[in-house]
């Protein structure tokens, strides 16, 4: 098994491995919002210390690439951060698709879905 890793700024990695079936990311990221749409829809809730959950929740990406996005989120604050995301790809993604996908998982945080 060998591990990849890029970084996309000094605060944000990706880490990765292609193997014969595909791509396995996982990548840092950090933004943050007030969107508690995203909590109704989680796959799985795991309570930490005090008011504050780990939230993972499945991604529609595209119809071969699979995402769960892992969140934090503070019940006494409602403040909702996007802090990972674990990707499996049937091929290498370009460092701009990661971007783009990071940016549409970020910009789900701060707007509710019709």
């Amino acid at each position: 098994m060998v591990f990849l890793t890029e970084w996309l700024n000094q605060h944000e990695r990706i880490v990765y491995e292609c193997i014969d079936d595909g791509c396995f990311y996982s990548i840092d990221v950090f933004c943050e919002g007030m969107n508690k749409n995203i909590l109704d829809e989680a796959s799985e809730k795991m309570q930490l210390h005090g008011e504050w959950h780990v939230v993972f929740r499945e991604v529609k990406a595209s119809s071969n690439i699979t995402v769960e996005a892992e969140y934090l989120y503070n019940n006494a604050t409602g403040i909702l951060q996007l802090i990972n995301i674990k990707v499996k790809s049937p091929r290498k993604l370009e460092q701009l698709e990661i971007v783009d996908l990071k940016k549409r998982l970020c910009e789900q945080l701060t707007s509710s879905p019709p």
